[in-house]
């Protein structure tokens, strides 16, 4: 509250615990002179409650343009603003941490894949090797088989 001595006029806003106190008392200081020059020499011989319904419009305008914070402290605004880039950047963070998560998890499966397709590497080769032998021994038994064919109709020939 503001008080002036000469007059004795007192001044008093009453607002809400989240409002500004530094808001409150540029309202009051900025409200004085004009309220002072308008009611000031009034005060003095006015009766209780009288000037409110002459000095309404005043205080309604100072009402009007105190009502909203950010319409008079660009400090609140700016802090607003911070806080809106702080909230935007806590939900980046967060995101990042969801994209680092899905990236590991990611990793982890492109591993697990790495390691079957290694495996799969390894027994192919494996059967690979032992489908060579196999063959191998087809054609060895084949060549025999063919070979003892022939021999056993050429030495009946020839020991004739």
């Amino acid at each position: 509250s503001f008080v002036h001595p000469f007059y004795c006029l007192g001044l008093a806003v009453v607002t809400g615990l989240k409002y500004p106190t530094r808001i409150s008392i540029q309202m009051l200081t900025e409200l004085y002179n004009p309220y002072s020059e308008q009611f000031g020499a009034k005060f003095k011989s006015s009766s209780f409650k009288t000037l409110n319904k002459k000095s309404r419009h005043l205080l309604s305008s100072f009402y009007e343009k105190y009502e909203d914070v950010a319409n008079v402290d660009k400090t609140h605004d700016i802090a607003n603003k911070i806080d809106k880039v702080k909230e935007t950047m806590q939900e980046n963070i967060v995101q990042a941490l969801q994209n680092t998560e899905h990236i590991e998890s990611l990793a982890s499966r492109a591993d697990v894949m790495h390691e079957q397709a290694e495996m799969f590497k390894r027994k192919s080769k494996v059967l690979h090797k032992k489908m060579k032998i196999k063959n191998m021994k087809t054609t060895i038994i084949l060549g025999l088989v063919a070979a003892g064919g022939i021999v056993g109709v050429l030495v009946p020939f020839l020991m004739k």
